[in-house]
């Protein structure tokens, strides 16, 4: 075995690049499940968050990051302001 291989025979560039692209692929995934809305019912406290709320017959995302208080109430991030929104879908 050559001194350049590791313990699986390989030569330590092909691990290497298995690696990346692992690293690679969970990126993706991540990134892919980050960007799906989910259930307010997961909604956590003191993060910000991007809403979907109901606007009368339709529904519209909210152009502004909105944080859930610890006392429930919702707040517009940028401006520090209290809103009166009933969101349907959040995610990060």
């Amino acid at each position: 075995m050559n001194a350049d291989d590791d313990q699986t025979g390989s030569p330590p560039n092909v691990v290497e690049m298995i690696e990346a692209a692992d690293r690679m692929f969970h990126t993706y995934l991540l990134r892919q499940h980050l960007s799906l809305w989910h259930p307010m019912s997961t909604a956590p406290s003191n993060h910000d968050l991007e809403l979907i709320v109901r606007d009368g017959a339709s529904a519209i995302v909210l152009a502004f990051p909105c944080r859930r208080t610890n006392a429930g109430e919702w707040i517009n991030t940028e401006l520090q302001t209290a809103i009166e929104i009933q969101p349907m879908k959040w995610r990060p």
